[in-house]
């Protein structure tokens, strides 16, 4: 392995003014990577609202509707409810 390639253990990665641990670090970005393809619509409709980001709470209300609609719609037909 190249020395360059070496991680360095111990050490935590700075990320702007936080130093941040690479296990957190990394946790970061697979949450970011999971959630962006659907907060990105989200964020392209809403106005800015200065620094405050509401687009995970309108997603968590759509699901939420969606979730009661798909239920409301195969209740009638003798699914289960959780």
């Amino acid at each position: 392995m190249a020395p360059a390639e070496v991680e360095q253990v111990g050490r935590p990665e700075v990320h702007g003014d936080a130093e941040v641990e690479p296990v957190v670090a990394q946790v970061a970005d697979f949450l970011d990577r999971v959630t962006e393809p659907a907060l990105r619509p989200i964020r392209r409709i809403l106005p800015n609202l200065g620094g405050i980001d509401v687009s995970p709470i309108i997603l968590i209300l759509l699901l939420y509707f969606l979730r009661n609609l798909i239920f409301e719609i195969f209740g009638s037909v003798g699914v289960a409810r959780i």
